[in-house]
């Protein structure tokens, strides 16, 4: 028998060879067990009760809810108008803010246009109202389509509703035709109670239980222009806030009211100004309100009350002819009363600026309040300065009562500092500090005075206007 020798090195590279190759094929094996494995674990999400159709049907559901999810062009894009829709300002500037904006760029909020946020509410779903609202006066003048609410009491007790015919007249059982279109209530209570006169103790009231219904014709600039359906209450204001308002590039100052051949022409600032209620006429039917594009325009920022752009006059010769000066011309006074008047009264500085035919600005100070200089496109600006105190100190520092003090009651140190009260906690005795204005050097000195010696009335100095007296505490000398 012969027998071979292996030696240790031979032994170990056969050992690894053996590895080598178990290690390969167990890796061979989970390759191809991973398609049957995936399936199964695909499988085993559903409850043992799922059948194949099941699983099947659900599978699909969830590819379906994968395919939904995906961004469709359509989706996206409509989905970005909203947002853009959102994101916009609900009242973005016009092109007259914007031009002003642009010429006054020493502003941190750009000038608004006067008015119009008077129909600046949101854009409800409006019910015409038939009914009135409240009390209805005697003196409202009846008209076809009227009703009327009859109530008699005495020899006849009935109560009904009767409404005002095409012909202008309501009938009555057992009373003749009363002719009610043009008469007031009080009118038409007289003449009914004429015919009442052969029923003894029999008496009549009269309400008015629905309005006439009218049709009045909004066109122009206003943001949902065309006839609107209104009632014998509405007026002016009505119908332009049931036309969404008036645009920007609108006109409030020369508004017109068309009615029967004949036009008025209606100011809406001497309603915003000054309060005059006789701008909001009633309407009729028939009638029409033509909005024109807005006319000249200036504008006021500073520290006025009220800043903005405002709308000014056209000057017309004849019917369409403009003179050369397209608008009229306001003085300081006037400008001032557009905006409501300055803030605070004092020295306060009047710049106006005008574009000239080169395109560029010219500026210029107002002095002269009378000079009538303001036209279109001219901007009145009021610098806001600073305001300067005469006759008072101030206190200020370790001190219980720091403020302004009147000057004429407390010429002196000792009229100030009367006694301890005045001072604080934490006061240092030793010293304070008197800051003061030097007019002549234009310098500030700094004058110091022993506290204590004052409260005893040992030492004493004379104060001056716009004097600042500084305490001090035991902490700010520490902290030194």
């Amino acid at each position: 028998m012969i027998m071979s020798f292996v030696s240790p090195t031979q032994l170990r590279l056969m050992l690894y060879t053996r590895l080598t190759q178990t290690l390969l094929l167990t890796f061979a094996l989970c390759l191809c067990a991973l398609p049957s494995l995936a399936q199964t674990q695909s499988q085993s999400q559903y409850p043992p009760w799922f059948g194949q159709e099941d699983s099947t049907s659900a599978q699909s559901d969830r590819d379906a809810q994968r395919t939904n999810a995906l961004p469709r062009a359509d989706q996206h894009d409509f989905d970005f108008e909203d947002g853009l829709n959102e994101a916009a300002p609900s009242n973005p500037p016009s092109t007259i803010e914007k031009m002003y904006a642009a010429r006054l760029t020493n502003l941190t909020n750009a000038p608004e246009q006067f008015g119009y946020d008077l129909f600046s509410q949101k854009d409800n779903a409006r019910q015409t109202p038939n009914a009135p609202i409240g009390a209805v006066q005697d003196d409202f003048v009846l008209g076809s389509g009227d009703e009327l609410l009859i109530t008699f009491t005495g020899q006849r007790t009935d109560q009904n509703t009767y409404k005002v015919d095409t012909s202008g007249m309501i009938v009555i059982k057992d009373l003749a035709p009363i002719a009610a279109m043009g008469k007031t209530i009080a009118q038409l209570r007289e003449s009914l109670d004429t015919q009442l006169a052969s029923m003894p103790n029999t008496q009549s009231y009269i309400s008015l239980s629905a309005v006439r219904q009218i049709g009045v014709l909004v066109i122009g600039h206003v943001k949902k222009p065309g006839r609107k359906t209104l009632n014998a209450f509405h007026s002016v204001l009505d119908a332009l806030d049931y036309a969404g308002g008036i645009n920007k590039d609108g006109s409030l100052r020369q508004i017109k009211l068309i009615r029967g051949g004949h036009t008025t022409m209606i100011d809406l600032y001497a309603l915003l100004l000054n309060g005059a209620p006789h701008i909001d006429l009633n309407l009729k039917d028939g009638d029409r309100l033509i909005i024109p594009p807005i006319g000249p325009t200036v504008a006021i920022s500073g520290a006025v009350k009220r800043p903005g752009i405002y709308e000014i006059r056209k000057i017309t010769k004849g019917l369409r002819q403009y003179t050369k000066a397209n608008s009229e011309k306001l003085n300081l006074n006037a400008m001032l009363g557009l905006a409501g008047g300055v803030l605070s009264p004092g020295q306060n500085r009047f710049v106006m600026l005008a574009p000239n035919a080169n395109g560029q600005e010219n500026v210029t100070e107002i002095r002269n309040h009378f000079d009538k200089v303001f036209g279109d496109g001219t901007i009145l600006s009021v610098p806001a300065g600073e305001a300067k105190r005469h006759d008072t100190v101030k206190l200020i520092g370790q001190t219980s009562r720091p403020g302004l003090y009147d000057l004429s009651h407390n010429k002196t140190l000792s009229s100030l500092l009367q006694n301890q009260d005045i001072l604080g906690k934490d006061i240092y005795p030793l010293i304070g500090i008197i800051e003061r204005h030097d007019s002549d050097q234009l310098t500030t000195q700094y004058i110091s005075f022993p506290i204590r010696s004052v409260l005893k009335k040992e030492i004493d100095l004379n104060l001056k206007d716009s004097d600042v007296i500084i305490t001090l505490s035991n902490k700010d000398i520490s902290d030194a």
